[in-house]
């Protein structure tokens, strides 16, 4: 018991002293990373308007990768891109594909036409 109280204000001691800088990357402030890309990027998805970002871990390299589709479901990777089911207004739900860049996020396929969309099953798995 004598050595219980010293221990434990070493530790609270050492707690309060510790700190750690935290860079905000982007205003939105409510991305959470999805899937990690074999390029050193990874996915992030907005919980505030499910838009799709891409970042290095850096401020610069931090950036939506497009203002209209918003992610719905991940697939998995194809030769290093990721294949994911998103809505966008003129598709309805469909299947994207994205390197992680801006250029590289496309419609993989409009399986359905119009604005109602195929709407992929959520267990859709990348084969070969």
């Amino acid at each position: 018991m004598k050595i219980f109280l010293p221990f434990c204000a070493f530790v609270l001691l050492i707690s309060y002293s510790l700190t750690a800088q935290v860079t905000q990357i982007n205003s939105n402030k409510s991305l959470d990373p999805t899937f990690p890309l074999p390029n050193g990027k990874t996915i992030l998805v907005s919980d505030i308007d499910s838009l799709v970002w891409v970042t290095d871990g850096t401020l610069a390299g931090t950036i939506p990768l497009s203002s209209t589709i918003k992610f719905t479901d991940q697939g998995g990777l194809l030769n290093g891109k990721l294949i994911f089911s998103a809505i966008t207004a003129e598709t309805g739900e469909e299947i994207f594909i994205t390197d992680g860049s801006v250029a590289g996020t496309i419609l993989l396929n409009d399986i359905y036409p119009g604005t109602t969309g195929s709407n992929p099953d959520a267990d859709f798995a990348v084969l070969n």
